[in-house]
């Protein structure tokens, strides 16, 4: 069965948020990076390792943004779902799949809650931005009224990932200023 209505499909993001998005990520992933080799003989070797597998999620975060995965497999879902005329069936599996995903959201911030303090502001960026990710992959068609708002080209999606963005550097930042203020 052809497809034949695409209009449906939620519009591409704009490339300059995506951007931005993505250069936050990659210089949150530099300075989580970078903070570990500044003091590597002081501190015990699973900090910086925790440091450094922050660092590699900032930069799969960034290619993300950067090659717009999201987007492309979204529309290749949703094509499919049309092509195997599942698509409006799908309404009852988006709020089994959303539900699950705010549950894992909530206990994934108890668990950054509980960390290092260091490591609080990073962790708590990457997972809502993958929490964010997921339930806009996994949309229902009321959420993607809301989140199609946009101001100037920048939705509201792009808007609260790039705050996530925003969150990672402050708190990779935040960490390397500890470690380099005297006591």
């Amino acid at each position: 069965q052809p497809i034949e209505n695409a209009t449906n499909d939620p519009p591409r993001p704009a490339a300059f948020p995506r951007w931005l998005t993505a250069l936050l990520f990659l210089a949150a992933a530099v300075t989580a990076w970078t903070a570990t080799r500044a003091v590597e003989g002081s501190t015990p070797a699973a900090d910086q390792r925790g440091w450094r597998i922050m660092a590699v999620l900032a930069v799969l975060a960034c290619l993300c943004e950067l090659c717009g995965l999201e987007a492309w497999l979204g529309a290749r879902l949703r094509a499919m779902a049309r092509a195997e005329d599942v698509y409006y069936l799908r309404i009852a599996v988006q709020k089994v799949v959303v539900s699950g995903i705010v549950a894992a959201t909530i206990l994934l911030l108890v668990v950054v809650w509980r960390a290092r303090r260091s490591r609080r502001l990073l962790l708590a960026g990457l997972a809502s931005y993958l929490a964010i990710s997921l339930v806009n992959l996994s949309s229902l068609h009321v959420i993607d009224q809301v989140t199609n708002l946009s101001w100037r080209g920048l939705s509201l999606v792009q808007a609260l990932k790039l705050a996530c963005a925003a969150v990672c550097l402050l708190g990779a930042c935040s960490h390397c200023r500890a470690l380099r203020s005297p006591g």
